[in-house]
């Protein structure tokens, strides 16, 4: 016997829920996150280097510390570099990255004058800019303590022995920077190797210019997110 079967003709309604625009908020929410990652990602990797200060060359300015937590920097790669700006460069002498200020560029002319200051005699750093024939003292409040110039100096001396891109202007005798190159020297003249042991450098070798400086790395949050994208280190 064949029975048959009778088809309801209840149609399922599904239910009908009206959304707020408080639930978009998830969404808006991961838009954020997601924009943020990834203008975090560009500004790391296209402009901005992540440094740690590794040497006592440019103290006080950046230090490094007892507990091993040191001072931070992030470099500006596109920037535009002016004397007294702080930089991150590669040493040609040793391959590896410093970080040292800047103290002349190209066609610019760079010496010593002897003052007299409280009874003491002090070295202050002179510098000739290119293209003209007056020289101007180099404010270096940065200095810890201008007698450390004392050292320098004697650095300086040996060098101009040594090289022939020397001038005398005014008695002095003044090293003159090559086109296309930066002087760089380090804050703490007493424990520094840089162009006043061998002469300026290479524009090419210029990583980038230092726009924030972190003392003692102490937003640990924030830098822990730069290990994992991947930390340089000086």
């Amino acid at each position: 016997m064949i029975k048959s079967i009778r088809k309801s003709n209840t149609l399922y309604n599904p239910k009908i829920v009206k959304k707020t625009r408080w639930d978009i908020l998830p969404n808006i929410f991961l838009f954020l996150a997601g924009l943020f990652c990834f203008t975090f990602i560009m500004i790391n990797f296209f402009t901005y280097s992540y440094f740690i200060v590794k040497n006592s060359s440019m103290s006080p300015t950046l230090n490094t510390n007892p507990n091993g937590i040191n001072d931070a920097v992030y470099v500006n790669r596109f920037a535009k570099i002016e004397v007294g700006d702080i930089i991150v460069i590669r040493n040609e002498q040793t391959s590896y990255s410093v970080i040292k200020r800047v103290i002349g560029l190209g066609g610019d002319k760079i010496g010593f004058i002897t003052k007299v200051e409280d009874g003491e005699i002090i070295r202050k750093l002179v510098r000739i800019p290119k293209g003209l024939q007056t020289y101007y003292e180099i404010n270096e409040d940065y200095l810890e303590n201008p007698m450390v110039n004392e050292y320098a100096f004697e650095k300086f001396q040996n060098l101009v022995s040594k090289k022939d891109n020397v001038e005398i202007v005014e008695g002095i005798a003044f090293y003159v920077v090559g086109d296309n190159e930066i002087f760089y020297v380090g804050d703490n003249r007493t424990a520094s190797f840089d162009c006043f042991n061998y002469g300026s450098v290479s524009e090419n070798l210029l990583i980038g210019r230092v726009d924030v400086i972190i003392k003692e790395q102490k937003f640990f949050i924030f830098q822990y997110f730069l290990y994992l994208f991947g930390i340089k280190k000086i």
